[in-house]
């Protein structure tokens, strides 16, 4: 069993963690996650992310929404990291 993270985004987006499927949350937040696929190994801004998810019309929190969406993606992609933050390490 591989202990990669993977991800697929062409088609129905979906990631893996050791062969174990994982939920990615609501449309909104699975296309902040494409956004910084496509952008992997390099800083993206958060406007950038905006744009990306709301073009046109971004709500007015847009920036704490966006906050919100990678605070549950990390929960997802990182639960060892989550645990030992709750476990107050």
């Amino acid at each position: 069993m591989s202990e990669a993270l993977r991800f697929e985004i062409l088609g129905p987006q979906r990631a893996w963690y050791a062969d174990r499927p994982l939920g990615l949350g609501a449309g909104k937040q699975r296309a902040v996650l494409a956004v910084l696929l496509l952008s992997a190994g390099r800083p993206v801004p958060i406007g950038q992310i905006i744009e990306a998810v709301w073009p046109g019309e971004p709500p007015a929190n847009g920036p704490n929404v966006v906050q919100k969406y990678a605070a549950g993606l990390r929960r997802v992609l990182e639960p060892e990291r989550s645990r030992v933050r709750r476990g107050g390490c």
